[in-house]
């Protein structure tokens, strides 16, 4: 006979779920949809308050920010320097994702990597493009970092250079808010009612 296995929505951190009711117990045989059991977020209108006070605080800062610097115009020369520093940023990032999946793939199949690279005479198709894309990710690298050269010999002013990182850390705090508000709310409905994901018997509870 078929048996329920239950995969728990993901639960932000400092959040505590409580069953509150339990509507099934072992051995019992249950359709797809039916109430297994209920819930409640303990704490999610206190974390919710905390996130919203975060994303309120970042954005009277941002609007600060744009006040204080109303008159900062960024020349070609500042513009470029962020174009190359966020080029190179992308790189970086690319080629780490890169490197895991290699490494992932290589630990999966017992193959032990050499200075972070594939030994001699591997065959395996998923392992040689993991290769592959780690390599094209280093290239990428390369490229970045001589156009962040280039862009380093002008350089860029330091108001422009302040204003720009402080707005994208702003920027970034108020987005990790909502993230997070976003994500407790939708549990906070999600986790009402707990249903059987399809029909089986109970094992335990």
């Amino acid at each position: 006979s078929d048996t329920i296995g239950l995969t728990y929505a993901d639960v932000p951190e400092g959040v505590s779920l409580t069953v509150t009711e339990v509507h099934v117990a072992p051995g019992m045989y249950v359709q797809a949809g039916d109430v297994l059991f209920e819930t409640r977020l303990a704490n999610a209108d206190s974390l919710i308050a905390t996130q919203e006070q975060n994303y309120s605080t970042a954005q009277t800062d941002l609007l600060a920010l744009e006040k204080e610097n109303n008159t900062l115009r960024m020349h070609r020369n500042d513009e470029n320097w962020f174009s190359a520093y966020d080029a190179l940023v992308a790189a970086y990032d690319t080629r780490h994702s890169a490197q895991i999946t290699l490494e992932v793939e290589a630990k999966l199949q017992g193959v032990e990597l050499i200075d972070g690279r594939l030994p001699e005479g591997i065959t395996d198709e998923t392992l040689l493009q993991a290769q592959e894309a780690v390599d094209t990710a280093q290239s990428d690298v390369d490229a970045a970092l001589t156009s962040m050269e280039r862009a380093d010999r002008v350089g860029v002013a330091d108001a422009a250079y302040n204003y720009v990182m402080k707005r994208r850390t702003l920027e970034s705090q108020m987005s990790v808010a909502t993230q997070q508000i976003i994500a407790l709310k939708a549990l906070e409905k999600d986790c009402q009612q707990i249903c059987a994901p399809n029909s089986g018997y109970i094992i335990n509870v």
